[in-house]
């Protein structure tokens, strides 16, 4: 067998090896290869397999490998986890810091396998050509002398020297969950699948289930920091969720889009900044938000080429290297253009830092902003329709969609409440069969659309508040999650903040589908159980301990509180999640007024659309016909979907951008929108229970187009805003704030509805917004602990006031006690209350 050889050394592509070697391509994030099995040919002919076994064993304690953080890092958290008959020797590392082995032994077989990590960023896992080998070290007598056996070895080879297909990425970045599709060039339509990605981050990832592994959480937890690389380890998804329990002190993202905004110069000292503190090291200082959101789009464009390349972390050679010629984006109406070119820009640069064949295609690559969210749902649900009814039947379609006046157009509104964002877009739909070539050219014109930072967060920040203050309330303290707030406790630090509140939040989370379902939801003893361990230290009402008052919740009691929660004098104008459907109404009535077209079909998207007072809101604020507002899955059986997923409203768009731009048979594209402005436009001033116009610049039907000049008072601002009345409710579209000591004249340009330019001029400072929160980054208390702020209280006070009113129901069962002992702050005299015969339950009327 070969002795150790110096890793310079094995930098040439004519290196003969011994031994079967894991043939990675750089550039595509950590990668594994599990269980790959080891020949017993190659296995030292100077030791048995049990003495061989042995010293591997022996040589993976040693002083070697004792100690290293980024050892006990992997042997933590790699995704490498087997269960009996399985025994692994402990991780070592090889001549670098970048690449990992482990061996094991299946005590029924007998067989030999390895374990291999390597992070293809680093300096030797990305240099092409160079190869690695993986040694079992035996001392010799007194340790004199040692022998080194190669067992196996990882090589890194160039992209072009592994299969490769060429192909277009379409990605949908989500504040909750984040999808791609790989294209490869020629494909069919249905041939095109969601990449589950492979996290090396995840010792569960046997349990994780495809839905999982395809809709991956957006958000991102620091598992590796150092001052060097400028790629940390990130963990995203299900496992970063669980990780933030844990490891609360870690650098934790709970919703990374929400923080795609352009900054203007003068606006950059309120840029949301982040610190770098990894499970493993920590980087000083502090650093913009969207640094890491890079860092994140760096990572998960190489998950997305690692899962293409190695799809089940098993095989030591590429199955096929991604050369990607394009990535197609989708965004929400709620980013500015300003904010679509920075994403743009983003993506652009990262996919030319981390991409491994970018160079075969760096003259003709390009990142695209394909369409809005809402446009690649209708782009989805038309192609589907299209497929199901035949292209040469439209009436089936039509019909299907609720026009029944047999004309090739539709006028469909979708309502897309996602995760942590509203687009309301009113589309018309027009076709056009060409029988000769068998295509159906489709076109989309926006005729109008709202946007809002209020969405699915908005109620699962209720939930979160209403359970706090049940806390609070029952056990008689007074305490805040807010995670920079210092309590007057010592000993309730950030650490035990960020594990109450992740807590809290999974289990806010956890009943939403439990309410959406129309079932009673109530807190379980054993998580009432768990938050009351994490607040050792407070000073408790232990007597309360023993009281079986419990936490209930249902659908009618949520849509209760979400019903009053509108824009008013205590929010100073800032949006409430119930001024969505207050909007819905506006524009049902503005086109009721204008005698304009209503919608043929509505549209529910995104997940927080499963709440059904969600459909009821709809319908009442349309006044449609509840056989007219349907869910994306209520169009069609399941088996009737040319491609079942579980979670459709979310595939939905990234199949939808894929089918907008690249569908075989039916070609998309966009028509101008009337050239006119449909709302009222002018400058606004506060007032009780919102805005109001105090000058109308512009009127539905004028020309645009169209520019004025106002006058900003010296050291003042003015607000602009737009709304379907003069007065009806008015959005805030933009501040125009002066530092001048002079009154200052400005020239506005509105280019539509949503968008208002002015020229440059010193000493005036322009911003653009949008409803329910921008630069305040509404419903993050996830990130913040700031649970009922902006303005305090306002969510406690509709929950109290809307609450039923509670009756006592005696039950029979005998009370489980809370272990007080658990709880008992240390060198406190416990308490011990009088155990109660009967059960008592709190429940709403």
């Amino acid at each position: 067998m070969s002795n150790f050889i110096p890793d310079f050394m094995h930098s040439s592509s004519n290196m003969v090896s011994k031994v079967p070697y894991f043939h990675v391509i750089p550039k595509t994030g950590v990668q594994v290869c599990r269980l790959f099995l080891i020949d017993p040919k190659i296995l030292p002919k100077d030791l048995s397999i049990d003495k061989f076994w042995t010293t591997a064993m022996t040589y993976s304690q040693s002083k070697t490998f004792k100690d290293s953080p980024l050892l006990n890092l992997i042997s933590v958290h790699i995704a490498c986890s087997y269960s009996s008959p399985i025994e692994s020797t402990g991780w070592m590392s090889c001549q670098t810091q970048s690449a990992f082995f482990r061996l094991n032994k299946n005590s029924q077989t007998g067989a030999i396998t390895a374990d291999l990590v390597i992070d293809t960023n680093s300096t030797a896992g990305k240099q092409i050509k160079n190869d690695i080998p993986c040694l079992i070290q035996q001392a010799g007598l007194l340790n004199l002398s040692k022998k080194n056996y190669e067992i196996t070895g990882f090589h890194v080879l160039p992209p072009e020297e592994a299969p490769c297909v060429n192909g277009s990425l379409f990605i949908d970045f989500g504040n909750t969950g984040t999808t791609c599709l790989f294209a490869p060039i020629g494909s069919s339509d249905l041939a095109v699948e969601p990449i589950a990605l492979e996290n090396c981050w995840d010792p569960n990832y046997s349990k994780r289930s495809k839905t999982e592994r395809e809709i991956v959480h957006s958000n991102i937890l620091l598992m590796q920091v150092d001052l060097i690389s400028k790629s940390p380890w990130l963990v995203t998804g299900e496992r970063a969720k669980e990780l933030i329990e844990l490891n609360p002190r870690t650098t934790y993202l709970y919703s990374p889009k929400k923080y795609i905004r352009h900054w203007a110069e003068y606006l950059k000292p309120n840029e949301p900044t982040i610190h770098y503190e990894g499970i493993v090291g920590t980087r000083h200082g502090m650093f913009p938000m969207l640094e890491l959101i890079e860092d994140y789009l760096r990572q998960y464009l190489q998950a997305v080429q690692g899962s293409i390349t190695n799809p089940k972390s098993s095989a030591n050679v590429p199955k096929r290297c991604p050369i990607v010629n394009q990535i197609m984006l989708t965004y929400p109406l709620t980013w500015r253009r300003i904010d679509r070119e920075l994403f743009q820009r983003m993506f652009t640069e990262a996919a030319e830092n981390v991409l491994s064949a970018y160079s075969l295609v760096q003259d003709k690559f390009h990142v695209e902003m394909v369409c809005s969210e809402p446009v690649a749902i209708v782009a989805y649900l038309i192609w589907e329709n299209f497929f199901l009814f035949g292209m040469s039947n439209p009436q089936l379609l039509q019909s299907t969609l609720g026009n029944l006046d047999n004309a090739d157009t539709l006028r469909i509104l979708v309502v897309d409440i996602g995760g942590g964002s509203t687009d309301i877009a009113l589309i018309d739909v027009d076709w056009q069969y060409n029988e000769t070539d068998n295509i159906v050219d489709t076109t989309f014109q926006m005729i109008d659309m709202m946007r809002f930072n209020r969405a699915g967060d908005r109620l699962t920040h209720f939930i979160v508040t209403a359970i706090w203050n049940y806390f609070k309330r029952k056990y008689d303290f007074d305490e805040t999650l807010d995670l920079q707030f210092q309590s007057p406790n010592p000993s309730f630090d950030q650490y035990k903040k960020r594990k109450i509140l992740s807590e809290i939040t999974k289990i806010a989370e956890s009943a939403k589908p439990v309410i959406a379902q129309l079932k009673e939801w109530k807190l379980a003893e054993s998580d009432e159980q768990m938050i009351l361990e994490g607040l050792v230290g407070v000073n408790l009402n232990l007597d309360r301990i023993s009281s079986s008052e419990e936490f209930v919740l249902n659908h009618d009691m949520l849509k209760e509180w979400i019903r009053h929660d509108l824009q008013g004098i205590k929010t100073q104008g800032e949006m409430g999640f119930m001024d969505i459907f207050v909007y819905l109404k506006e524009l049902r009535d503005y086109l009721e007024r204008e005698n304009k077209r209503l919608p043929n079909q509505v549209i529910l998207s995104g997940r927080t659309s499963k709440m059904p007072f969600i459909r009821e809101f709809t319908i009442e604020s349309l006044k449609i016909p509840s056989h007219r507002v349907r869910a994306l899955d209520e169009f069609w059986l399941e088996n009737m979907r040319s491609q079942t997923h579980t979670d459709i409203s979310k595939m939905a768009v990234v199949l939808g951008v894929h089918r907008f731009r690249s569908a075989t048979n039916i070609r998309f594209g966009y028509k101008e929108s009337d050239p006119v402005f449909n709302h009222y436009i002018g400058k606004v001033i506060s007032a009780i229970g919102g805005y109001q116009f105090a000058t109308v610049f512009i009127c539905p039907g004028t020309t645009r187009p169209a520019s004025f000049t106002i006058d900003i008072p010296k050291r003042g601002n003015v607000m602009l805003g737009h709304s379907f009345r003069t007065n009806g409710q008015i959005e805030v579209l933009a501040t125009i704030i002066s530092k001048s000591d002079e009154k200052e004249t400005v020239e506005l340009f509105f280019e539509d509805d949503f968008t208002i330019t002015i020229k440059d001029k010193q000493n005036i400072f322009f911003t653009e917004t949008v409803a329910g929160g921008n630069e305040s980054f509404a419903d993050n208390f996830c990130d913040t602990g700031q649970l009922d702020e902006h303005p305090k209280g306002f969510m406690t006070e509709i929950i109290e006031k809307y609450t039923p009113k509670q009756k006592i129901v005696i039950s029979v069962n005998q009370t489980q006690q809370v272990n007080p002992s658990k709880i008992e702050p240390t060198g406190q005299t416990q308490r011990n209350p009088p155990p109660l015969p009967q059960k008592i339950v709190i429940k709403p009327r």
